[in-house]
């Protein structure tokens, strides 16, 4: 399991910079730099609603369909720790994932 830092406060799986999803999706099968990749599980906020069914998990399974980058195994992500990003996203598109790092 990987630990999570998630800053995309528009989307309704955020509580408290950490996600209340078990597990997410980090997008960009060819993406070559962090600006490439995305949160797949990113769902959208409408004003002040956020999911009261989960609670947020700091730990969880990350699948990464981002195959150059460094922490990609077997496509689930073997980092530590990730980040993502995507302070005022109101699409996937506008997340990504910080933690990337491109294979040499």
């Amino acid at each position: 399991m990987t630990n999570l830092i998630c800053n995309v406060e528009s989307c309704i799986h955020n509580n408290s910079a950490c996600c209340c999803k078990e597990g997410i999706t980090v997008g960009g099968s060819e993406a070559s730099s962090a600006s490439a990749t995305c949160c797949d599980s990113f769902e959208e906020k409408h004003g002040a609603f956020t999911s009261n069914f989960e609670a947020p998990h700091g730990s969880l399974n990350v699948q990464c369909e981002a195959e150059n980058c460094t922490y990609n195994e077997n496509r689930m992500c073997a980092a530590e720790a990730i980040h993502i990003a995507g302070m005022n996203a109101c699409t996937t598109g506008e997340t990504e994932c910080n933690s990337f790092v491109p294979k040499l």
